[in-house]
């Protein structure tokens, strides 16, 4: 079965009335993206600093490659048990009524807790996903089992109401285009326990453009093709609901405070999308992979890169590009380690 970076090979983009591949320096920076997140030698981290002609959409390439690496977030047994038992111990729905949302066949489904129920020697937990009518029907309500029990997440600050529908909203919004990369049961385990691990610092208009408004797609049977947007994968905080768990955290290079501490905890990949954010930015992330994106147009190029090769001669070693990894004609990259602080 090809992984999800081979899947990227069949990756297209909209062209006049056609679909396009992306050329090899795209697939490039995808790869790069996957090596960076998928490496954790525990002492030294990775620092790889990038030349360009022009930096667009190399760090939203970069980030979709680290995001595919990430692992899919597995619940445990234990994790399934204690969560179970949460739920059995909410307060009594007459007296309480607490707000409850349910990832059903690739759906998020509102609804309300209305109690438990053993059946033999299984417990289930029971939710309302619809509101009875006046002539009491509706009111359709699924019977949850500890095994499922993980799909079924507290929403405290939602209101305990129902509506007269249980359609539900799909988890993404181009379905046919991540299914290209995921499964349904995948995609539930992202939308419960996704977090972010991948932290873009750049132009924030630039980002959002390239994330949420470029077209791309995926072919399929006959002439059809699949699609979606980079942000269908990516989940970048910024240009996402509340209601979805970000993958991606975004911060604009001319912010004046540094990033938020749970992201600088949490980060295992940062991406500097051009020189400035770089040199302002570079010294907040002291444990996480580094990708360097630098545009030989910026007015601050110099600058990063003489601090690139400051880094250079403080290096604890040499990074070795993974097999299938050439820098492509026009690019100029460079790779080391650091020790981590």
């Amino acid at each position: 079965m090809p992984s999800r970076l081979d899947r990227c090979l069949a990756l297209r983009y909209s062209q006049g009335q056609g679909w396009c591949p992306f050329p090899a320096w795209a697939h490039f920076f995808i790869r790069l993206g996957w090596d960076l997140r998928g490496e954790d030698s525990g002492r030294d981290r990775s620092f790889i600093a990038v030349c360009v002609p022009h930096r667009a959409l190399a760090a939203s390439f970069a980030a979709l490659g680290a995001v595919l690496a990430e692992p899919l977030p597995v619940p445990t047994q234990e994790d399934e048990k204690r969560h179970f038992e949460r739920l059995l111990a909410l307060p009594d729905p007459a007296q309480t009524p607490t707000a409850l949302t349910y990832l059903h066949a690739g759906r998020k489904l509102r609804g309300q807790f209305v109690g438990a129920v053993a059946q033999g020697a299984t417990r289930f937990i029971k939710v309302c996903v619809q509101a009875k009518s006046t002539y009491r029907s509706g009111g359709l309500t699924h019977y949850v089992k500890e095994a499922d029990a993980i799909n079924v997440q507290v929403q405290p600050d939602i209101p305990p109401s129902l509506g007269p529908r249980a359609t539900g909203t799909a988890l993404a919004a181009h379905s046919g285009f991540v299914n290209h990369f995921y499964t349904q049961d995948e995609q539930h385990l992202l939308h419960l326990a996704a977090r972010c691990r991948v932290v873009v610092i750049g132009q924030i208009n630039a980002l959002r453009e390239e994330s949420t408004q470029v077209r791309c797609g995926v072919p399929v049977q006959g002439q059809a093709v699949n699609e979606g947007v980079l942000n269908d994968i990516l989940r970048i905080r910024k240009f996402i609901s509340e209601s979805n768990h970000a993958r991606t955290a975004a911060y604009a290079t001319q912010r004046d405070a540094g990033p938020a501490p749970e992201d600088v905890e949490n980060a295992r990949l940062v991406i500097f999308d051009g020189a400035a954010s770089y040199t302002k930015w570079g010294a907040c992330f002291s444990r996480a992979n580094v990708l360097v994106i630098l545009d030989r147009t910026e007015p601050t190029f110099q600058d990063g890169l003489a601090q690139v090769n400051t880094r250079y001669y403080t290096r604890s070693g040499e990074s070795q590009w993974r097999p299938g990894t050439h820098v492509p004609v026009g690019l100029d990259a460079i790779g080391f380690l650091e020790v981590r602080r």
